[in-house]
């Protein structure tokens, strides 16, 4: 790891820590894959951002987006990442628009997680709480895009 590496990981620790300061607790996440093609991934980002400073929840696996939003209810979580195959897009954002629309929660941020949705989706989202995060990102800069959106 070189130093700006080393930077990048400390102020983003820095921030989980001003987060805790502001709101009594640390920023929570629950993650959530919608096919076992994503398990790996998962697993990798959960790890680093709970080594960023993150509390982090695993979701059971294969739940519909509705699912996956009562479960964060029940775990009072800040934000929702769920990974995204590009083959289950339609049926998603389907269910995640009835469920946000049907639903009381507006403050829990949801962040769509895939590399081949970003474009095919950002026309369809009409909830100012779905995010998109590409594949691409680091877990670093995940952190720093989710903490922005959580702030």
């Amino acid at each position: 790891m070189d130093d700006s590496d080393k930077n990048e990981r400390d102020n983003v620790k820095k921030s989980t820590d001003l987060f805790f300061l502001a709101e009594g607790r640390r920023p929570r996440l629950l993650l959530g894959a919608l096919t076992d093609q994503k398990i790996e991934s998962l697993n990798y980002l959960s790890s680093s951002m709970a080594d960023l400073g993150f509390d982090i929840d695993i979701a059971s696996m294969n739940l519909n987006p509705s699912q996956l939003m009562l479960q964060a209810q029940e775990n009072d979580v800040h934000g929702v990442v769920i990974q995204v195959a590009s083959k289950n897009l339609s049926t998603i954002q389907t269910q995640l628009d009835q469920y946000l629309s049907s639903s009381s929660d507006d403050e829990t941020q949801i962040f769509l997680q895939s590399n081949s949705i970003i474009e095919k989706i950002s026309q369809g989202l009409r909830h100012k709480q779905v995010s998109l995060i590409s594949d691409d990102l680091s877990p670093v800069q995940t952190a720093v895009f989710i903490l922005d959106k959580l702030s």
